[in-house]
């Protein structure tokens, strides 16, 4: 048969199901004398037939085994490939990137089961490979778990499916990653570095004073800078607005700056800042002031982060300032760096021997509590005295009645 005539005519999958090609795709026709209406015709989604045949067939089966009423308003059949195309339509809300990669994690399961596997169908053991595959470090696990798992709950939303094979894989371990940020004599030797580099050097003092994002920086405009604050107006990585406030060290920086029209911070061509070129001038900066390698140009919003905490500052004020969604993202910047941490420590039992309390009272007790056990044991000091007092005096106020008893006794 070929393709005009298949699309031409009418095959029958089982009794009262078959499906033809109309207007551009194919549509399954379901036919049940005792429902109301008699027929219901269904999009299959594609213009292929042996695609067509495969969906029709799942359709079927499924209705044999009352997994899929049409009648009742239960939800279609999907497969995957489709399932990932309604995604990519429907979130188109979602950054150009943020999209590709959930993209690309979905792709690679299609690779691996097949793009015409209905949701329904898929398992755990579908998704264990890809989620634990060698190769990939204990984050991109981490983050592929997290984006298969967002996927398949955005299909169960939309009734696409009942289940999340995701739930049945184990949860990667969550790597436990501190953010590394310059200190100050850190940051002055990468600005002597990038004097070689006066706009990169501007770049540099920007974001380790404003904790702005590369990616955002970058796209700031004159315009967007006010008396005590920098909008940044659908340039974040959650299309949210954000004041990011201008601090001295910030408006020093903004002072310095020549050009005031357009674009804030400029290339080395004095057109658009291009943040891949500028990470690899943060680097090779870097190298020379022989800084360690772990740091990137990223490093400068965790910078300002750090120096905001080592300045009291909270960490629902760094929120705000780095423009984080959730308060748990802020508090990997709760913590302290080691050599922190320890000077913290020693400054806090510094001269601990001459503060500390000789009558056994734990340091840090409040003087109101101390006062008061110190009235009770007294009172209950003297009671113990008195109470042995009485106990060591001779009882010669007795002997008297004692002698008079025994006389009494006598007579009688």
């Amino acid at each position: 048969m070929s393709r005009k005539q298949k699309r031409h005519s009418t095959v029958r999958i089982g009794k009262g199901f078959s499906f033809r090609f109309h207007r551009g795709t194919y549509r399954l026709r379901v036919y049940d004398r005792t429902k109301t209406p008699k027929e219901k015709t269904i999009s299959l989604n594609t213009d292929e037939y042996a695609l067509a045949s495969i969906r029709a067939t799942e359709y079927f089966q499924r209705y044999v085994a009352n997994q899929w009423d049409p009648w009742d308003g239960s939800r279609a059949f999907f497969c995957l490939s489709d399932a990932l195309a309604a995604f990519r339509s429907a979130r188109g809300d979602l950054r150009a990137k943020t999209l590709h990669d959930y993209t690309k994690v979905v792709e690679y399961l299609i690779s691996s089961v097949g793009g015409d596997i209905g949701l329904d169908s898929l398992k755990p053991p579908d998704i264990r490979p890809i989620v634990h595959r060698s190769g990939l470090t204990r984050s991109s696990r981490l983050a592929y778990f997290r984006r298969l798992s967002a996927f398949f709950n955005w299909c169960i939303k939309q009734r696409l499916t009942e289940n999340n094979p995701v739930e049945g894989v184990e949860t990667p371990a969550t790597p436990r990653v501190l953010p590394n940020g310059l200190n100050m004599q850190e940051l002055e030797q990468l600005l002597i570095v990038a004097e070689d580099y006066q706009w990169a050097k501007e770049a540099f003092e920007l974001l380790a004073w404003t904790g702005l994002r590369p990616s955002e920086a970058a796209r700031l405009e004159w315009s967007d800078i006010d008396d005590h604050v920098i909008k940044v107006v659908g340039r974040t990585k959650t299309n949210r607005e954000r004041a990011v406030t201008i601090i001295p060290q910030a408006r020093r920086v903004l002072d310095k700056l020549t050009n005031r029209e357009g674009l804030l911070l400029r290339g080395a061509s004095e057109g658009s800042l291009n943040v891949e070129y500028l990470s690899k001038v943060f680097r090779r900066c870097a190298n020379i002031a022989k800084l360690p390698t772990r740091y990137t140009l990223y490093s400068l919003r965790h910078t300002f982060a750090a120096e905001y905490r080592r300045r009291e500052g909270t960490l629902y004020g760094l929120q705000h300032e780095l423009g984080h969604t959730s308060i748990q993202t802020t508090q990997k910047y709760g913590h302290l760096g080691q050599d922190e941490r320890r000077a913290y420590t020693v400054n806090l039992f510094t001269d601990a021997d001459s503060t500390a309390p000789t009558s056994g009272t734990p340091s840090g007790t409040p003087s109101s509590i101390v006062a008061k056990r110190s009235t009770v044991q007294t009172k209950k000091r003297r009671s113990r005295q008195r109470k042995r007092r009485f106990d060591m005096e001779p009882m010669s106020g007795l002997e008297p009645l004692t002698c008079s008893l025994r006389m009494s006794c006598s007579t009688s």
